[in-house]
Order: structure tokens, then C-alpha cells, then sequence
């Protein structure tokens, strides 16, 4: 649904829906950085997993990384592709798995970060950026979750001590795609009150849209000591609820009102609220 978006298009990983060994076989082939394979529906860091294609001077089998359905790491080598792939296969069994080009994105130090953006409608029904935070995974570590161990910091201080100068520049191009995004999620799939967006950034500062929640957690801004930030998560849900009972209750006060200007078959094509 976004890539009918330029602008949107262009902040996507490749990604496509996992069907067979032999598809990912393929892209393992065609890719020296390996793949990432998640839950299509998210999964908190659950159940991912990092595949890398060995060279044939190490066996030529596949490197395997991963959090299991507890969240907890492990890692795999199998000395043969036909094996590895047997066992990602078992492993993903009837769920909807997504595949995407494994991307280098970790800070200077080792870690893997991302930043997670929280879009909420205020009490007008308008979307507002609500606050920002940086989620940082242990060294090592597949994911940045916080469920998987991780912690979350500040973004200015961070983007500024790994990009310099252009951490600046980077938080205004966060803020914008993330002011950009919800109504085109909307668009394809119905009224949304908030939005968790997580973007991941490569050494070069390349930016991607890594997932989209509909019920973001909240603990990132207790954790980066951002009162305001905190505050209004828990303010503007409700905010918006007062929105939509005040204009549901106007609307139908002018429905009532109204009801005998229109014919019995003209009444299906008035527009009517979303259920």
C-alpha cells in the first residue's frame, strides 16, 4: 500500500512474503549480507531470524541467528544450505513470515538501534508527532526491542554523536516522513487514533521505515526521562475519544434534524462514520 507512494517507496526495504526454501534459497544466493525474516504481524523481537549464506572456503552451509517464541538469542550453523533452509522452514511452520535484505543497522559501538516515532491524533482529530526515542539493543544482539533486552535514549545526543553535524538534519527528515505516513496507512486501513513508527538508519544515514504498530507501547519516553512526551501518550487517546464523541454526537443532532429533507431511497448514499 505505501509503494504507491513515491515518497513512501523510497524509505521501504525489499520486502516479500516467505512461501518456500526455494525463494529464500534464491535471495540468500544473491545476497552476501543474508536476509531477515520477521513475523508479518510483529512479534516484539520474537521469532526473527538473521541467514547468511556461507562461502565455500566455511563449508558453504548457513549462519543462523534468532530470537525463539520467549524472546530468548540463539544461534545455529548447519553445514549444508539444503539443511539450513530445512530448519527455517520448521521453524516458521504455518505463520506469515516476511523476508528482507539483512541491513547493517547498528551504531558505532556494535549496537543495533532504531527510532521509534509515536504519531497520535490530538483532541481536534489532527495528527501530532508525540515524542521520539532511540531504542538500542545489547552488543550482539539481532534486535533492538526493549521486550528482547533493550533500553532506549534520548535521539538528539545519539544522532549527533553518530552522524556529527547531520544528526540534526536527520531528526527533521524523521519528523517528516513520520508526519507523512499515517494518512497514507489510513487510506488502506481505516481510521487510526495512534501509530508507533520505527525506522531503522544505515552508517550512511540512509533512512528506513521498518514497521508500523497500531498499539505502540510507551515505556521509551519513561526511559529517556521525556515527562511531556510521556504525559501526552497518555493524554491524547483519551483527548481524541472526546473528539470523536463530541463530533458523533453533533452528527447525529444534525442527522436528526435533517432526516425529513431526505427521500427513503436517498438515505444509503449519505456518507456514514466508519464502525
Amino acid at each position: 500500500m505505501l509503494r504507491r507512494s513515491r515518497r513512501a517507496a523510497g524509505i521501504l526495504p525489499e520486502t516479500r512474503l516467505y512461501k518456500n526454501t526455494r525463494e529464500l534459497g534464491t535471495m540468500l544466493a544473491e545476497r552476501e549480507a543474508g536476509v531477515f525474516l520477521k513475523p508479518r504481524a510483529g512479534s516484539h523481537g520474537k521469532r526473527t531470524l538473521h541467514a547468511v549464506r556461507l562461502p565455500r572456503s566455511q563449508g558453504g552451509g548457513i549462519n543462523l541467528r534468532g530470537r525463539d517464541g520467549a524472546n530468548h538469542s540463539f544461534h545455529h550453523v548447519f553445514g549444508t544450505v539444503d539443511e539450513g533452509l530445512g530448519w527455517i522452514h520448521d521453524f516458521i511452520g504455518l505463520r506469515r513470515y516476511i523476508i528482507q535484505p539483512y541491513l547493517q543497522l547498528t551504531d558505532s559501538c556494535g549496537q543495533p538501534f532504531d527510532v521509534r516515532v509515536l504519531m497520535q491524533k490530538n483532541g481536534r482529530g489532527v495528527w501530532m508527532l508525540t515524542g521520539m526515542a532511540v531504542r538500542l539493543g545489547s552488543r550482539g544482539s539481532l534486535t533492538s526491542n526493549l521486550h528482547g533486552g533493550g533500553t532506549a535514549v534520548a535521539p538528539l545526543p545519539f544522532l549527533l554523536a553518530e552522524y556529527g553535524e547531520s544528526g540534526r538534519e536527520l531528526l527533521q527528515e524523521l519528523s517528516g516522513a513520520a508526519a507523512y505516513l499515517p494518512p497514507l496507512l489510513e487510506e488502506a486501513c481505516g481510521r487510526l487514533g495512534e501509530l508507533g513508527l520505527d525506522f531503522g538508519l544505515d552508517s550512511a544515514g540512509r533512512i528506513f521505515l521498518l514497521e508500523a504498530n497500531s498499539k505502540p507501547g510507551r515505556t521509551v519516553f519513561r526511559l529517556t526521562g521525556d515527562r511531556r512526551a510521556a504525559r501526552l501518550a497518555a493524554e491524547n487517546p483519551l483527548r481524541y475519544t472526546r473528539h470523536l464523541l463530541l463530533t458523533s454526537a453533533a452528527g447525529a443532532s444534525v442527522r436528526r434534524w435533517t432526516a425529513p429533507l431526505y427521500r427513503e431511497n436517498d438515505i444509503s448514499m449519505v456518507p456514514k462514520e466508519d464502525s
